[in-house]
């Protein structure tokens, strides 16, 4: 999965804060918002989030990249949609 699409999945759990919530808007399952998550923290060599058996909540680090994440998130949807249109 390419980086910027990694990116909307970060900003949709963190909306959510519940990967199956996250899952649920992208339509995919729990476990490919699992994997992204994973390898995206892997690629930023940070960990995003804290997670327990039943909830996740952001890292200070996610707290600060969220933001970024969100306009480049924003930027991908736009050029997207503007490609679509032609």
């Amino acid at each position: 999965m390419n980086r910027l699409e990694a990116l909307r999945y970060f900003c949709a759990a963190a909306q959510t804060l519940q990967f199956r919530k996250a899952a649920s808007r992208l339509s995919v399952s729990p476990q490919v918002v699992t994997r992204v998550m994973a390898e995206l923290e892997a690629a930023l060599g940070e960990p995003l989030f804290v997670r327990s058996t039943r909830q996740v909540r952001l890292t200070d680090f996610g707290t600060r990249f969220l933001p970024r994440a969100a306009v480049l998130a924003g930027w991908r949807e736009a050029f997207c949609h503007g490609a679509a249109k032609g």
